[in-house]
């Protein structure tokens, strides 16, 4: 990490929003990425939304490169729907819609049913949190009123509005902009910049919006459909009424996935558990046996890249820290160690309040000894130039040397454990720097560059 808070920029979506800024920042308002109608382009019925569900053919016709992946079941969304407003057209005839408007006229009980309409419309929720019925609701109100449905996961062309318009109130002209994950970031002086060049030079893929002296932060998660302002009460308060923020000041008890309430998340979590296969269901034991060769659920997104000439990368979502650092040799010297996490009561923990740890053995050892510690973001640097990087305890990233004599046997040692078929392991070293998704059955499912619109 190269950021100022040496982690994400953006918490985890079960992690209390106030206690994770807490070093940085006392007050974070929760901004709603505004709807839209255009003044002038006719609506497009096919274009109200930016997400689509496609069938399995239409996904095949989208890239030549898509016609190798065998059939399935899946159901697939698209992100680059042709009929929805280009930016351009957003900046120059955009007029925003409330989301207090819409909750009122489709008579939805609270403001957060409106994020679980958005969420369900593309596939976000597993499916035990899925509300048809809301985005039915929002869906058929959007086609009959003719306006659009912000886009998810990115600062929308209004809000990035919103956003040059406050930093030019506030005086403040230094920038940096940062993609998720401190991938990349880039510097600008505002004042070189009009409105609109600010708005194209925002990438779908830039998270994170602050200032150099870092008072004021905009950021914004992948699914997400509002964006977090961090700052100073005074500040923000300022920012709200003079920019016409919409959404709500968070408390010490607000999470990022605020539209569902704690009895929800309960009773969907139950619902899942149960109704899952018993090979599918996490073992909850203490010390190693949580995580024998039962509790590996599906691998669900791959990544190879090349990240220079000696190093090369591997990407597995849905893995934990833990399954991926037993199994690195036990004598493996670490060198260096980043930790981002809290206890299980909420208390957050890093690097600083943990023992040393000399080896992989040492690390692994602590964290299955005390597994009330939960991991949110860590980085190992272990000899020979390994590194093993994760976020929210289930993504993880390895790092290796090329001419690393242990890159072979441990990359195909996680491709047996997760029951992938290893010709993959081959696709996507020839297909570097695409994000490839696998179904249930360990095969592949789909393929993308672009990880925000994997499909």
């Amino acid at each position: 990490m190269n950021n100022f808070l040496n982690k994400p920029l953006h918490p985890e979506r079960d992690t209390p929003i106030l206690q994770y800024y807490s070093a940085c920042f006392y007050t974070v308002f929760i901004g709603f990425s505004p709807f839209f109608k255009l003044k002038e382009t006719p609506f497009s019925n096919k274009g109200y939304k930016n997400a689509e569900q496609i069938s399995f053919e239409e996904f095949r016709k989208k890239d030549p490169l898509f016609e190798k992946i065998p059939q399935s079941n899946a159901e697939i969304f698209s992100f680059d729907n042709e009929d929805y407003p280009s930016d351009d057209e957003i900046f120059e005839q955009g007029e925003s819609i409330s989301w207090q408007e819409i909750k009122k006229a489709c008579n939805f009980g609270q403001v957060g049913d409106i994020n679980k309409a958005l969420k369900t419309s593309i596939g976000a929720y597993r499916p035990v949190f899925n509300r048809m019925d809301l985005a039915h609701k929002l869906s058929d109100y959007a086609l009959s009123n003719q306006f659009y449905f912000p886009v998810s996961g990115a600062f929308n062309v209004l809000s990035k509005k919103q956003i040059y318009r406050s930093f030019k109130f506030l005086g403040i002209h230094q920038l940096t902009i940062e993609q998720e994950f401190s991938q990349g970031h880039k510097t600008i002086h505002l004042e070189h910049f009009t409105e609109k060049e600010f708005c194209n030079t925002i990438a779908y893929n830039d998270y994170y919006i602050y200032d150099t002296n870092q008072k004021l932060l905009f950021a914004v998660d992948w699914d997400n459909f509002f964006f977090l302002i961090c700052a100073d009460s005074k500040t923000i308060e300022m920012l709200v009424e003079s920019m016409e923020f919409e959404g709500f000041y968070c408390d010490e008890h607000t999470r990022g996935n605020w539209e569902l309430s704690s009895e929800e998340i309960k009773a969907g979590q139950h619902h899942e558990q149960f109704d899952a296969p018993d090979s599918s269901r996490q073992i909850k034991n203490n010390g190693k046996d949580f995580l024998e060769a039962e509790s590996y659920f599906n691998l669900n997104l791959l990544r190879y890249e090349q990240v220079d000439a000696q190093t090369a990368s591997y990407y597995f979502a849905e893995m934990s820290t833990l399954q991926a650092s037993l199994l690195f040799p036990e004598e493996l010297e670490l060198l260096g160690l980043k930790i981002a996490g809290f206890d299980e009561q909420e208390n957050f923990f890093d690097e600083k309040e943990l023992p040393r740890f000399h080896s992989i053995s040492d690390f692994n050892h602590f964290f299955l000894q005390n597994p009330n510690y939960r991991l949110q973001d860590c980085e190992l640097e272990m000899e020979q130039g390994i590194k093993l990087e994760s976020h929210d305890d289930g993504e993880v990233a390895l790092s290796f040397p090329l001419d690393s004599g242990l890159k072979e046997p441990l990359i195909l040692s996680i491709f047996e454990k997760y029951k992938l078929n290893p010709s993959i392991k081959k696709f996507i070293e020839e297909n570097a720097g695409f994000y490839v998704r696998i179904d249930s059955d360990g095969n592949i499912e789909s393929y993308s560059r672009d990880f925000d619109k994997y499909l």
